[in-house]
């Protein structure tokens, strides 16, 4: 091997070494993006543990209506629950109160954090609420 062929090894070897560094430098940040599996997970926990979910007298689960992943590695998800009647968003009714019988529901949205972060997900706010005749 002439000193030339051995420099230029070298050099080849410097550079593939920096690459290695790089890449296992990025490796954490790649780590850290939530999934749309963790985001819904994590969203439809933190929408049953907020009181206007619990509230709601109702046979029906709760459903996620989207899960859309950000560039930025966080999520933001929207969920709903139905109830058969309008009244039921807000309780069991009373035995003297009339509730029609339409289906109602509540949806809330949550912005779902990377998983670094101490709380992955937090509760945003109820953002509608379909409720005919009440």
């Amino acid at each position: 091997m002439t000193v030339r062929n051995a420099t230029k090894t070298a050099k080849l070897s410097i550079v593939c070494l920096g690459l290695a560094i790089a890449c296992a430098a990025s490796a954490p940040i790649a780590q850290a993006r939530v999934t749309t599996g963790q985001a819904t997970k994590a969203s439809k926990t933190v929408v049953r543990q907020s009181d206007s979910y619990k509230q709601i007298d109702s046979p029906f689960d709760l459903k996620v209506r989207s899960c859309k992943m950000r560039a930025s590695g966080r999520a933001t998800c929207e969920l709903y629950r139905s109830a058969p009647q309008a009244c039921r968003l807000n309780g069991a009714p009373t035995p003297d109160q009339v509730c029609t019988d339409t289906v109602a529901y509540r949806s809330w949205t949550v912005r779902v954090k990377s998983k670094s972060s101490a709380k992955i997900a937090r509760y945003a706010d109820v953002t509608g609420e379909f409720a005919p005749g009440s």
